[in-house]
């Protein structure tokens, strides 16, 4: 049962989130589910097709990695969910927003990631499901999003010509960012060093895009399908529980990916083997270096980029914003931010707590750089109808 739950926990909460992301029509639950169904039924075929080709990671030079990936991997997983997803929901009278293409791929994309993250962690353990959590499962909702979002246009295009176009970015988009993650990730496997700078930030890259997609996906239907329907977002200072799980999910994924970089660099220069002192000190020092310069890049890069959070942040619907202006913060302010950071940790983190002695719910660090994290929250309100104004001059008395 712990198997079994680590294999469906990262499924259901992406899934859960997405469906609560619908802000104006809700989609059938019952729909939603037989999604899920035809998802696991893609892995079918695409188990099938890949089984053909007998490809081994191990020995493979990159130009093989490449192609399997890409044309063998990326091709046949992506084109299995979207024929799936377009034969699913295609003609369905559900089918009437933009959002819709997204909840619907992210259903059938799921449900592949499913099935197959129950034989992967049922095979490898406990700590593949936990890998896999923060990395196989949120690629596959990532390629979702960007598959559903294109689907969702092209269902409410009336060009016969736009409508094909949109069509085939839907599948030709994810076959691309499946293919690439895949790549980086085998090719950190057999030792390829130079690939390793690119993986984190291809990862920060496709989160922050489909979040981008996800908010542009809403917002077309605020503007076409409800257009007496208009949005305001409000803002409130960031509760002290929403930060700290913010905090948790950075923190976890970081984990995991200077885990896998640093393993990657230590099984290229084969340090365990070798006994020079010199060198397993220069290799410690670089293990050490190495969390904290990828977590001021990846901090300092996404709080001060447009989306003012990092991914933690975005999920929990969090901004760090300047005080003094209420705009975000530049790259400068950020890095104040980032190091002043290790005054709130001493001693025993009372910096952190000082977010309930302060109407502004800051902690140390935020009061030092001059920053606050906001809650944003997007409220949808009734626009007020026009009044037509009444000619009462022609009429006789």
């Amino acid at each position: 049962m712990t198997l079994l739950s680590i294999a469906v926990a990262p499924v259901a909460i992406i899934l859960f989130y997405i469906y609560f992301r619908d802000k104006y029509e809700k989609e059938p639950k019952k729909l939603i589910f037989q999604m899920l169904l035809l998802g696991c039924l893609s892995t079918i075929p695409a188990g099938i097709i890949e089984s053909f080709f007998n490809f081994e990671f191990k020995n493979a030079d990159i130009l093989q990695i490449f192609i399997t990936t890409f044309f063998v991997v990326g091709i046949v997983e992506e084109g299995a969910k979207f024929l799936f997803l377009k034969a699913g929901i295609w003609n369905n009278k559900y089918f009437n927003e933009y959002f819709d293409g997204i909840v619907y791929s992210i259903a059938v994309s799921l449900g592949f990631a499913l099935l197959e993250n129950i034989l992967y962690v049922f095979s490898d353990g406990l700590g593949a499901g936990i890998m896999r959590a923060f990395t196989a499962v949120p690629a596959h909702a990532i390629c979702a999003v960007i598959m559903g979002y294109y689907l969702g246009k092209a269902r409410l295009e009336t060009k016969r010509f736009t409508q094909f176009k949109l069509l085939f970015l839907s599948f030709f988009i994810p076959v691309i960012i499946h293919g690439m993650y895949d790549f980086l990730l085998f090719a950190i496997k057999v030792n390829v060093p130079l690939i390793i700078i690119f993986f984190i930030p291809y990862l920060i890259f496709i989160f922050v895009v489909a979040f981008d997609l996800i908010k542009k996906s809403i917002n077309l239907d605020a503007t076409h399908s409800f257009n007496n329907l208009d949005e305001q977002t409000e803002y409130s200072y960031a509760l002290f529980w929403r930060r700290l799980i913010a905090s948790i999910f950075d923190s976890i994924l970081l984990f995991i990916q200077t885990f896998i970089i640093i393993i990657a660099l230590w099984n290229f220069f084969d340090v365990e083997n070798n006994s020079d002192e010199k060198f397993q000190l220069l290799a410690l020092f670089i293990s050490i270096l190495l969390p904290i310069m990828v977590s001021w890049l990846y901090t300092c890069i996404l709080e001060s980029s447009k989306f003012k959070a990092t991914i933690g942040k975005m999920i929990l619907k969090l901004e760090v914003l300047s005080e003094g202006d209420m705009n975000r913060i530049s790259f400068g302010k950020a890095n104040t931010r980032f190091w002043s950071r290790v005054l709130s940790f001493l001693p025993l983190f009372a910096g952190y707590f000082a977010v309930f002695f302060n109407q502004k719910r800051q902690t140390f660090h935020d009061i030092l750089s001059k920053t606050l994290v906001m809650h944003r929250k997007t409220v949808v309100i009734t626009k007020p109808e026009e009044s037509v104004p009444v000619d009462l001059s022609n009429i006789p008395v």
